[in-house]
C-alpha cells in the first residue's frame, strides 16, 4: 500500500446565516447529494448592536476528491440562497479571501408582496 496525494489552489467561501443547526445541516446534506461536495457546518452565534441570534456558519472548500468549477463562489451563492429559504432567513454573509458578499431578500422589488395603500 502507498500513500498517494492530490492538490490544488485553495479556496474558501464561507456562509454566516443566522437559523437552527440541526436544519442547516440537512439543507447541505441535500445540496451535497446533488452536487459532489464537502462543506462544514459550524454553530456560532451572532451578537449586534440591540440582540443576538444563534446561526451557522458553513464553509465550502476546495477538496481535490471532488473535481469542482475554478470558483467556490457562484456555488456558494445558490447554497446560500437555499439556506436562505431553507431557515426563513432574509439575510446572509458569504465570505472568501477577498471579497465580502451581503446576500438579502428584497421585499421591495418582490411580486408577491402585499400592495401598499
Amino acid at each position: 500500500m502507498s500513500i498517494k496525494s492530490k492538490a490544488m489552489p485553495a479556496e474558501v467561501v464561507e456562509i454566516y446565516i443566522a437559523g437552527d443547526y440541526d436544519k442547516a445541516r440537512d439543507i447541505c446534506r441535500q445540496f451535497c447529494a446533488r452536487v459532489p461536495r464537502c462543506v462544514t457546518v459550524s454553530r456560532t452565534q451572532f451578537i449586534y448592536t440591540h440582540g443576538e441570534e444563534s446561526g451557522v456558519v458553513v464553509a465550502l472548500r476546495s477538496y481535490p476528491r471532488f473535481p469542482q468549477p475554478p470558483q467556490l463562489m457562484p456555488l456558494a451563492e445558490i447554497l446560500a440562497d437555499e439556506l436562505m429559504e431553507g431557515l426563513c432567513q432574509r439575510t446572509a454573509m458569504l465570505c472568501n479571501r477577498s471579497t465580502h458578499e451581503w446576500r438579502y431578500l428584497d421585499c421591495e422589488n418582490t411580486q408577491d408582496r402585499e400592495p401598499t395603500k
